[in-house]
This record gives structure tokens, sequence and C-alpha cells, in this order.
């Protein structure tokens, strides 16, 4: 399979000696469709969200796409939020049943948000403000993992808007199922 831009599956035999490339996830849009975060739901379909940007605009945003099939064709299941200036990549992670999005916001208030999602990624909830004081648009690229105590730990870099200094910040998220 011939490489092209955009974001492609992968998968290994061999421990993450070598990858064979398995499909495409979606057709390189005008603009960038980058940095995906994964997770195959309990149905054996693989999740994926990008960051997003098209030519000519300076407002990003998370799109899912859906494979069925491994990896190797992959549908469109449209935007899930907007991120703001120059988009931010999204952090996902699968706990207790529901898919935890937690992503950079980079317009007024800047700081980090999260959706929630109980139906593998057909609907979102209404955005979760984690934090909302952060100095400018400079932040974000979270990381999430489950903790051993039930919650969700997010990992981002921040500014508090004092001068050039960016740092390594977290975020313990408590959730509950309404």
């Amino acid at each position: 399979m011939e490489p092209k831009a955009g974001c492609s599956a992968a998968r290994t035999e061999d421990g993450g000696r070598t990858f064979v490339i398995q499909g495409f996830v979606d057709a390189a849009p005008a603009g960038y469709s980058i940095m995906p975060a994964s997770t195959m739901l309990s149905s054996g379909t693989i999740l994926t969200l990008t960051r997003c940007m098209g030519t000519g605009c300076d407002k990003g945003w998370i799109e899912a796409f859906a494979s069925t099939d491994r990896g190797k064709t992959w549908t469109s299941k449209g935007s899930v939020v907007d991120t703001g200036s120059n988009g931010n990549p999204p952090g996902l992670v699968s706990h207790a049943g529901m898919l935890v999005l937690v992503y950079g916001y980079r317009d007024p208030p800047f700081g980090i948000r999260m959706r929630v999602s109980t139906d593998e990624g057909r609907t979102w909830s209404a955005e979760t403000i984690i934090r909302c004081d952060g100095g400018t648009a400079d932040l974000g690229y979270p990381r999430v993992a489950k903790t051993g105590e039930g919650s969700i730990l997010a990992v981002y870099y921040f500014n508090d808007g004092n001068g050039d200094e960016r740092y390594i910040a977290a975020s313990v998220i408590t959730l509950t199922r309404d």
C-alpha cells in the first residue's frame, strides 16, 4: 500500500519491530487531519479521533472515524467538537463503559476540556471544563490514562501567561455515570 498524507492504521505482529499499513483513516482533506487517538470498542470497531484544520481557517476541530474491519476501511462519523484557534489533538480513553475525550481549548477562556460518550462515540455529552485558567492558547496535547482508583489522569502542557514558561500539568477526573 502506497503511503499518502493523512492518518493510517498499521498492524504489528512482531512486538513493534515492523508494521504493515492496514488502511488510511481519511482522505487527507484540504488542510490536515493528524495526531490520532484510537480505541477498540466492545463491538470490535476501532474508533479514531483526529486533530483537524481546514485550509485558510484558523479554527480547529476533532473529527471521528470508525473501522469495522480492523483498520482496512474507515467511515467518517463527523465532527465531535471545535477546539479553537489552531486546534488541539485529542486524548481518548475507555473507562467503565464510557469514552472520555480530553482536549486543549485554544480560544478564551483558554484551558482543558472534556466530553464523554456512553454509546461508543455515536453521541457526546455537553462540554465539561476541567480548567479555564490558561494564560494563552499555547497549551494542550493531553494524554489520558485510567488510574488504579477508578479515576482518569489527564496530563498536558500548560501556561499561566507569566512570560514564556510552559510546564507539564495534570488533572485527576472522577467520573460518574448519570
